[in-house]
């Protein structure tokens, strides 16, 4: 599917970048070939007007003509040598010559003065405008464009040499020809790049799914597992009663919870997927809130030999979900009481800096055991991750607490990250922001 993805990918991407390429390049060839054609038109129809001279270039500043420079250089030997016989396309010359023709075809006058040309081709020219009976066209075995005008001895036919302007755009068409498939060849590569660097997330992303998928069904099967086992169990003695048979029922029970719990979690965390966990904005008293969720763990801290300690500011509030805070301070208070076995659990709420709000919960282990490796610090918050996987089976879990606490965080425009080393035990860090109210009577 990956292969897939990225093969269209660049195929989308090529046909995109080609057909602007080609749109741009074509509306060049046009405006070249338009801009042509009005040259074109121009030097005609001025030489059907009697301003032929005009077409003529001027050399220096006196306005001299290249035909007076070209006398000029012949007399004293001294010539310019320029030549102005075939303008290039994109200058407003064009080398024209006129005819006049009577009404029999027959040419009473040829004004040549801007190029020579020998009568036989001339009267080629002439008699190739006439048979085509139009009043503008082309000759295209001479090279020759024409326009004509009727005049009172017969008719004005004025001709332009359109060699260079062919032969020019030949080669604007080659050239553009070669940047098109050579910026096609480019952006070819540039694209298998761009889908590999933009497909990345997509892979990990459907890595993931599929190792969340195959997690998911591993952590379902043990529950399902020992349900079907007791009840196998149950059925092999039908003439037991209830009270008889109580702990293969109290099992099935046990086991149901956990696996619910366990659809729980996964019904959140899909849900939080797809954008449609509900987030309820409403105004919280979050030292209060904070207060609450770390007295209900005194019993579990109890059990558990650890202290546990508060260091609350009061008067904090937030704006979010009530319920999912509650559910973020249960998750990261199980932890640290879970893990910081004969320790010290701390638990700190403080106004920070840009109207932010300080959440720590920290324990300190005495051994190296409750410490998360830096190595795996990054991983802590994906989902049925688990470092220490005979301890995290010893004690519970799934390995999506952290995940579902990392996206309560983000579901409230904050930030949670963790830090552990052996002489501060592990701290997790919940930046929220503060509601922007303010409260003078608190």
């Amino acid at each position: 599917m990956i292969a897939r993805l990225r093969r269209k990918f660049v195929l989308v991407n090529m046909i995109f970048v080609m057909a602007v390429m080609a749109t741009v390049l074509i509306i060049l060839y046009v405006s070249s070939y338009q801009s042509s054609q009005n040259s074109i038109t121009r030097s005609l129809t001025m030489a059907l007007s009697g301003e032929q001279k005009d077409l003529r270039p001027s050399i220096g500043g006196g306005g001299m003509t290249n035909g007076a420079a070209a006398g000029n250089g012949a007399g004293n030997g001294t010539g310019t040598g320029v030549s102005v016989d075939k303008p290039m396309v994109g200058d407003h010359i064009n080398t024209v010559f006129t005819a006049t023709v009577d009404s029999d075809g027959n040419i009473q006058s040829l004004d040549d003065s801007m190029v020579n040309i020998d009568e036989s081709t001339a009267e080629s020219a002439v008699a190739a405008s006439l048979a085509d009976g139009k009043t503008r066209g082309t000759i295209s075995s001479l090279s020759l464009a024409y326009m004509t005008q009727t005049v009172t001895d017969g008719t004005k036919i004025a001709f332009a040499d359109t060699s260079s302007m062919t032969s020019s755009l030949r080669k604007l068409l080659l050239n553009e020809l070669l940047i098109f498939f050579g910026s096609a060849l480019v952006f070819f590569v540039i694209s298998l790049y761009l889908a590999r660097l933009v497909v990345k997330p997509v892979e990990e992303a459907w890595n993931r799914q599929k190792q969340f998928v195959a997690d998911a069904s591993h952590e379902l099967k043990t529950p399902l597992t020992v349900i079907l086992a007791n009840l196998e169990i149950l059925k092999t003695h039908p003439e037991e009663t209830i009270g008889q048979e109580s702990r293969w029922i109290d099992s099935t029970k046990e086991e149901s919870v956990r696996m619910k719990g366990l659809l729980d979690d996964l019904l959140f965390l899909a849900r939080n997927d797809a954008s449609q966990t509900p987030v309820m904005k409403q105004e919280i008293d979050f030292s209060s809130l904070v207060w609450s969720t770390t007295l209900l763990f005194e019993s579990v801290a109890f059990e558990k030999k650890v202290e546990l300690t508060e260091e609350i500011a009061e008067g904090l509030f937030v704006t979010g979900d009530e319920k999912q805070l509650k559910q973020l301070l249960t998750i990261l208070l199980d932890n640290a009481c879970k893990y910081g076995k004969n320790g010290k659990v701390t638990v700190s709420l403080k106004a920070a800096e840009k109207e932010k709000l300080l959440l720590c919960v920290n324990n300190s282990v005495n051994d190296e055991k409750g410490v998360i490796p830096k190595e795996e610090q990054t991983h802590v918050f994906e989902r049925f991750y688990r470092g220490d996987k005979a301890r995290v089976h010893t004690e519970g879990g799934y390995g999506l607490g952290l995940s579902i606490a990392a996206a309560i965080v983000e579901n409230h425009h904050g930030k949670i990250k963790v830090s552990s080393d052996t002489e501060h035990g592990t701290t997790f860090t919940v930046i929220l922001p503060e509601m922007p109210k303010e409260r003078e009577a608190k």
